[in-house]
């Protein structure tokens, strides 16, 4: 039979090879194709992602956390993307909206360290110390450096400065040891032991004299021992210190209230001004909740409870 007959006839084997290797065809290439776009979207995940990192050492967090919802909405079932945005937060001071991005991480991914340790964050960001307790008890790597140096600051954070110290000190031959000399100089100065609080914060600055924490620590015991010159030239050293970002973090805003406040008390309230415009312009919402806060404490005092507690 001519070749054009049998293709022409509905039932011939010849035709049937055919309309097989045509089908095949079309599942290779359907597969192939999926499979392509797969890889191109993880490649394009982890690009953004790596922008996201680079963006955050430059100080630039408007551009990382738009890198890293890119991420997410690219992948919404890859933790990866959600890791790095709750990071992102909770470096800003924002643990709330971190923990409800970290919220949405299903529970396979939630049982990793990591996420245990960034949920840990976000929760001691909040005050909410019992909450961070609990989910670092719950991982299996208890004994890693970073659980339990989070694990000593949720116990600080309850209170029990005797437990705290002690899980702090376990950790001054570890990588963790400046920031455990800190956190011990901070229990101490609470507790008014103004020599032990001094003489860790000498060891830290003797090591590192950039050391933003130590330097507001400094600050805060010389304003306590009424040493407010000394104060001012730690908290302005700090300030040159700090890297500049284009969203104020955490340590900035401490830096300048700090200095507000050791400005006002030597009679310099212009000066103070300057650092209060710097905030109102850069966290206008976050000088608005301070000053709401002060209107309810104000009101407490006069007795007007109702008013305090709106």
């Amino acid at each position: 039979m001519p070749l054009r007959s049998a293709l022409l006839k509905p039932n011939t084997p010849l035709r049937h090879l055919f309309t097989f290797v045509f089908c095949a065809s079309v599942l290779v290439v359907t597969g192939c194709g999926k499979q392509s776009s797969d890889e191109t979207d993880q490649t394009q995940v982890a690009a953004y992602l790596l922008r996201a990192q680079d963006y955050r050492k430059q100080g630039q967090y408007r551009a990382a956390i738009i890198e890293a919802r890119n991420a997410i909405e690219l992948s919404p079932a890859d933790a990866t993307g959600k890791l790095v945005l709750a990071t992102l937060l909770t470096d800003l001071g924002q643990g709330k909206q971190a923990m409800k991005v970290l919220d949405t991480v299903g529970a396979a991914d939630s049982n990793d360290a990591k996420f245990a340790l960034a949920k840990a964050d976000a929760f001691i960001l909040q005050g909410k110390f019992r909450s961070a307790l609990k989910v670092l008890e719950s991982t299996n790597a208890g004994s890693d450096i970073e659980i339990q140096y989070r694990l000593a600051q949720a116990t600080a954070g309850l209170g029990h400065t005797e437990d705290a110290k002690k899980i702090f000190s376990a950790l001054l031959d570890s990588p963790r040891a400046t920031f455990a000399k800190l956190q011990l100089a901070s229990i101490e100065q609470q507790l008014g032991n103004a020599d032990a609080a001094n003489a860790l914060l000498q060891q830290v600055l003797k090591q590192q004299p950039d050391n933003i924490d130590a330097l507001i620590t400094t600050a805060k015991l010389a304003e306590s021992s009424g040493d407010l010159a000394r104060a001012e030239e730690a908290l302005t050293s700090a300030l040159i210190k700090l890297p500049q970002t284009d969203i104020l973090l955490p340590q900035k805003i401490t830096v300048l209230q700090n200095l507000m406040t050791i400005l006002t008390k030597q009679g310099r309230s212009a000066e103070s001004l300057i650092y209060a415009k710097v905030l109102s312009d850069t966290n206008p919402e976050g000088v608005a909740l301070q000053n709401k806060f002060k209107e309810g404490v104000d009101a407490f005092r006069e007795g007007k409870l109702d008013t305090a507690e709106k």
